[in-house]
């Protein structure tokens, strides 16, 4: 995993999104397989890469993404107090 986090920095050395300077359904992807809100935490590998941090810090600022964490954080809520079933 080290060598592809390794490979991902080269590869933003110089631009905000994977494809360019373009957000893409790539990028979210990405997003989701590094952020601690959906996966086990990586934060560490990230925080010791400037460009993936900052593309993780670029996406987790957008306005849908923090749209999307406000309701999954709630449905998490709801699930632990029995409120919600999900499966």
């Amino acid at each position: 995993m080290i060598e592809v986090f390794d490979y991902i920095e080269s590869q933003l050395d110089g631009h905000d999104y994977l494809v360019g300077n373009k957000f893409s359904l790539a990028d979210l992807y990405l997003y989701m397989l590094i952020s601690p809100n959906w996966t086990i935490n990586l934060s560490a590998e990230v925080d010791a890469r400037p460009n993936l941090k900052a593309f993780w810090q670029r996406i987790d600022s957008r306005p849908a993404v923090q749209k999307t964490l406000a309701m999954h954080a709630e449905d998490k809520a709801k699930e632990q107090k029995g409120e919600l079933k999900i499966g």
